[in-house]
């Protein structure tokens, strides 16, 4: 084997354990801009429940269940689709 061309050297903790509620961690979270935000516009109603009815059969969909299934569809209506020359 040939020598590592790479050596870890520790410095320091990348990324210490910290509580849910850790003060420290929410600065860290702000300071990365990885805190959710929250939406100061109203949804309207109807379309969150669309948006929630959607969620829910999605959630209920494997991944590669639902992909598979676009794909098909979309791929049968490129098919079937014809132009009047």
């Amino acid at each position: 084997w040939q020598s590592a061309w790479w050596k870890r050297e520790r410095v320091g903790e990348y990324f210490p354990v910290f509580s849910k509620d850790s003060a420290a961690l929410q600065d860290t979270l702000k300071a990365r801009n990885l805190l959710p935000t929250v939406s100061k516009q109203k949804v309207h109603p109807i379309w969150k429940r669309a948006l929630d009815s959607v969620r829910i059969v999605a959630n209920q969909l494997e991944a590669t269940l639902l992909m598979w299934s676009v794909f098909t569809a979309g791929c049968a209506i490129i098919t079937t689709t014809t132009k009047n020359k």
